[in-house]
């Protein structure tokens, strides 16, 4: 049995055997830049004050923290490693267009390319 499997990023990845995920489905680590984590590293309850980053500025910084330093630190002050291939801003946050313009340009200053995931 085949279907046509299509990723929320849009791609479409063609025929696909059932079971074949590994073939098929490359892992993608992942990162919010609008959003902050507990010691766990899951993201912080909406209902919890500041889980929810506005600031265009605080997010490039955690970004680029997340980069160079392969760490980000959690609401309680904790250092936890991390390694990010792609950068997600929620877009229901009102500052999303503005902050994912203001990532884009802070990333490729800093020397960072932006493309499109590769898994």
């Amino acid at each position: 049995m085949q279907i046509n499997l299509n990723a929320d990023l849009g791609e479409g990845f063609g025929p696909w055997t059932m079971g074949d995920d590994l073939a098929m489905l490359n892992m993608i680590r992942e990162a919010y830049a609008d959003r902050t984590y507990d010691d766990g590293l899951n993201l912080t309850g909406r209902s919890v004050p500041g889980a929810v980053i506005g600031s265009v500025e605080t997010a490039l910084d955690r970004v680029m923290t997340m980069l160079d330093q392969g760490c980000l630190t959690s609401v309680s002050g904790k250092r936890l490693t991390v390694t990010i291939q792609s950068i997600c801003v929620h877009g229901d946050n009102p500052s999303a267009v503005a902050m994912a313009r203001a990532l884009r340009t802070g990333l490729e200053t800093a020397g960072w390319t932006v493309a499109p995931a590769r898994g």
